[in-house]
């Protein structure tokens, strides 16, 4: 499908493009049960929002991003937006998962976009240890310096002490690890 003469998503990643399409088609093929004009769906794609995908938090330096990436392709995606909106400095990565997700496969996504790793468990029985993460996070990307930490909290204040003006703070892998930092900037 070809989209024209409509604007970008305001969400950030080309996958969300191929999302809208998505989207559109669906209204498109639904248009004479449920009709949609060209302007709300114009309007939609301005505003549109979505908790914890790509999404800046803050609005001081260093920059902080939580997205809730817990598998290989959404870290992909995650790479992917990093690389197209590279950081002016260094990257920290604070990461918590569950444990039955491919963690090193997301590890081996990110490791070329991260600087320094940020590593915390989950408060959840799922959640996988600090300690199971740094193993599968210095298999995947060996040489990049790790720090273990207590929580996600704890994790995210580290990060955001050691980084410096121009940094980036990336928060992900998963809803549980990014509802904790919402929370905080409620």
């Amino acid at each position: 499908m070809v989209i024209r003469d409509r604007p970008i998503p305001a969400l950030l990643g080309d996958i969300q493009i191929q999302n809208a399409a998505g989207a559109i088609t669906a209204i498109e093929y639904l248009q004479d049960s449920l009709p949609v004009s060209q302007s709300d769906i114009r309007h939609g794609l301005l505003g549109v929002k979505l908790t914890g995908r790509m999404q800046r938090i803050g609005t001081a330096e260093p920059e902080q991003i939580v997205d809730v990436a817990h598998n290989p392709h959404a870290a992909r995606q995650l790479a992917e937006n990093m690389a197209k909106h590279p950081a002016r400095g260094k990257t920290h990565a604070v990461v918590a998962m569950l444990a039955d997700k491919d963690m090193s496969g997301v590890f081996s996504e990110l490791c070329a976009h991260v600087d320094h790793w940020y590593l915390a468990p989950l408060g959840v029985a799922r959640g996988a240890s600090a300690v199971e993460l740094a193993s599968a996070c210095s298999s995947a990307c060996n040489e990049i310096p790790i720090d273990i930490c207590e929580s996600v909290t704890a994790a995210a204040e580290l990060a955001r002490q050691s980084a410096e003006q121009y940094d980036r703070i990336i928060i992900f892998g998963s809803f549980y690890t990014v509802a904790e930092i919402l929370k905080q900037t409620v």
